[in-house]
């Protein structure tokens, strides 16, 4: 009998370490970070939220519409929280959204990914969608987050791959004449779109990212713009 429990025990013990998710810790704040392995590299399963750079050297908050507009126009790292609330049982804060960072942030030589990672390149984006699937909206559903797609119900995904892309929207940094619908400073497009930084220049205002509703995009945003950041381990 006590051959036959402890069959059993170590049976469970063996379940007990599959089912363990993988994690983790920046040293910065403490926060804890879900990860996912996926092919050969692994992401971080949350958007990043962290308000210093790797050296310690705080990052900007822009709280009002002037100082995010302020900081596209000098061209300085800056982050806020989606319509700058982070009321911790608010929707719109970062322990669900993360923040929303401008490209200078993550351009910048402080480093924003904790160490051992990086903001992922254009190729690292494209390599990730690929082991998914490739661009297509089956790939998407796959790789997007089975809630919170509010304001696109027919969008929820079933996230296969546990890495849980949530909705986040972005905010518009400055010229407004590009884009008729946002304004310099405004947000939109939260619980219907995922907006993904990568540190691939294209030009001196632009840089591509990665672009998630009803499909998978991959194109170009100014550099002024705010939008969310996933890491990759280096």
């Amino acid at each position: 009998m006590k051959s036959v429990v402890l069959i059993i025990s170590i049976f469970f013990s063996f379940c007990s370490i599959a089912q363990k998710k993988e994690v983790l810790k920046d040293k910065r704040d403490g926060k804890v970070y879900p990860i996912v392995k996926i092919g050969d590299q692994t992401w971080l399963a949350e958007n990043l939220n962290v308000a210093t750079f790797r050296n310690g050297d705080p990052i900007p908050e822009a709280k009002t519409k002037e100082e995010w507009i302020e900081a596209s126009k000098s061209g300085k790292p800056a982050w806020c929280y989606y319509e700058n609330r982070a009321i911790q049982d608010d929707a719109h804060n970062g322990s669900k959204y993360g923040k929303l960072y401008n490209w200078y942030a993550v351009s910048d030589p402080r480093c924003l990914a904790p160490k051992g990672w990086h903001i992922p390149s254009d190729d690292e984006w494209t390599v990730l969608i690929n082991s998914c699937g490739g661009l297509n909206k089956a790939t998407r559903n796959k790789m997007v987050s089975v809630d919170s797609w509010t304001n696109t119900p027919s969008a929820k995904g079933i996230n296969y791959f546990n890495l849980n892309i949530l909705p986040g929207g972005f905010r518009r940094g400055i010229n407004e004449e590009f884009n008729i619908t946002y304004k310099s400073g405004e947000f939109g497009m939260l619980n219907s779109s995922a907006h993904f930084w990568s540190s691939t220049e294209f030009d001196k205002d632009k840089s591509h990212y990665r672009f998630f509703s009803y499909e998978i995009v991959r194109s170009t945003m100014f550099k002024w713009d705010g939008m969310s950041v996933r890491c990759v381990k280096d």
